[in-house]
């Protein structure tokens, strides 16, 4: 689940060659085209606004879901028009809005929590913890789960540090939490993961100057600890990267199936008795494609987090590409979430594609079904992952990553939005509808 801002700021700058799809084709999340040409000057950010669309605009109906119309099922597509802001009580200094949740609420549980990207500024994202008692209608401000945290950083590029060492900050995003309450350590049973990179005041975002963390603590009470984890690294142009991470991408042979990853972001969880399933999107370069092109793929923990091993890409670039994706990087399967509906898990994630001024970006939710979660399957039609549901927002609006948890019964689906024209930039909208 990576923040809103930070696709919007790397996204709208790249243009490579990609071909342009028609942005009323169905099966498309809403429409796709390529970023690089979009002339962002001839599009008016200020209708970009959730507020001033007309959800009544897309035709649910139109919507094809599957890649051959003739015998794949239509999916049916969400209404934006029932859309309401999520606020947090008590939530201070988040200026330009919350972004990426992340929810734990049990079916019947009396009360959950959510984690969620705080925005104070690009440089200061960092994630919060909230509490409801009531099903998700309201959430109360709990605290920290981290915060930024200056550092002087190493590295070889000289476009991130032109004296081979820079100051700026630890920043931590999309975040995913997950109860493992069979952890025989107590202090780790509450985890929530994030993607945690370096931010730097003339070099800006560094992706791949990043690892994925776990944050652990024992319950989330508003004093909690959470203990940080460097779990997953990989090799970057900084030590910082991979030094002390479990294990690295690039060596650890139960991590074989990641060897091609540049990184890892976004990282979705949940929990199967005492297994930790993990999807986490994979940003892959390709010289021969032009490309960086984007996949979900699928970890899992069979002790409590920690070790890791690669299970399968459930959503390839090719299928991507089928369902929709498009854009200057090359199509992504990005976003990904995992969830439980009526005894089954499905998958949420989020193909690129245009999104007005910004070029291209978040496209929506595609609701994905498992043929066998164990063996890392998704249902298919066509070629192509079988989509249940699409929750595609406005029209052309940055839209995206979603997730949900049956217990929040009253937000449904929460879907996030961006308007980097509205004040604040950054939003997290109940659907008020199921996943399915």
């Amino acid at each position: 689940m990576r923040s809103a801002l930070t696709l919007v700021l790397v996204l709208a700058a790249c243009s490579a060659p990609n071909p342009p799809v028609d942005a009323g084709e169905p099966g498309t999340d809403g429409g796709r085209e390529d970023a690089g040409t979009q002339d962002a000057g001839t599009q008016d950010a200020g209708t970009q606004d959730a507020g001033t669309q007309d959800a009544g605009t897309q035709d649910a109906g139109t919507q094809d879901a599957g890649v051959d119309a003739g015998r794949c099922a239509t999916a049916p597509r969400d209404d934006a028009g029932g859309y309401t802001a999520l606020t947090v009580i008590g939530d201070t200094g988040s200026g330009d809005g919350i972004y990426d949740p992340s929810l734990f609420y049990e079916a019947d549980g009396g009360g959950g929590f959510m984690t969620y990207t705080s925005v104070p500024t690009a440089a200061l994202v960092h994630t919060r913890i909230a509490f409801s008692q009531d099903h998700g209608t309201s959430w109360v401000f709990l605290g920290d789960v981290n915060v930024p945290k200056l550092v002087t950083l190493a590295t070889s590029d000289r476009a991130v540090c032109d004296a081979g060492t820079c100051d700026g900050l630890i920043v931590h995003e999309t975040s995913s939490i997950i109860a493992d309450l069979t952890d025989p350590v107590p202090a780790r049973r509450f985890k929530v993961f994030t993607h945690t990179y370096f931010f730097s005041a003339v070099s800006g975002i560094n992706y791949p100057l990043g690892y994925l963390s776990m944050f652990t603590t024992a319950f989330p009470l508003p004093d909690a600890g959470w203990v940080e984890t460097k779990l997953l690294g990989w090799p970057s142009s900084s030590p910082f990267s991979s030094l002390d991470a479990g294990q690295n991408l690039a060596t650890d042979p139960r991590l074989s199936g990641m060897r091609d990853c540049l990184l890892l972001t976004e990282p979705g969880a949940v929990m199967r008795g005492s297994t930790i399933d993990l999807v986490v999107a994979c940003l892959v370069p390709s010289a021969a494609l032009g490309e960086i092109y984007m996949e979900t793929r699928l970890l899992r923990s069979e002790d409590h987090g920690a070790t890791w091993s690669f299970v399968s890409t459930l959503v390839n670039r090719s299928e991507a590409l089928a369902l929709g994706a498009s854009g200057g990087l090359g199509p992504q399967a990005s976003g990904p979430a995992l969830f439980t509906w009526r005894g089954a898990e499905y998958l949420s994630i989020t193909p690129n594609g245009p999104v007005g001024a910004a070029g291209n970006g978040y496209r929506g939710c595609l609701v994905l079904g498992f043929s066998d979660l164990d063996a890392g399957t998704l249902e298919k039609c066509g070629g192509a992952p079988v989509v249940k549901k699409a929750f595609l927002g406005f029209d052309r609006a940055f839209t995206g990553p979603c997730t949900f948890a049956e217990g929040a019964t009253s937000p449904g689906m929460l879907v996030p939005t961006a308007d980097l024209t509205a004040t604040p930039k950054f939003r997290i909208n109940a659907s008020k509808q199921d996943p399915l």
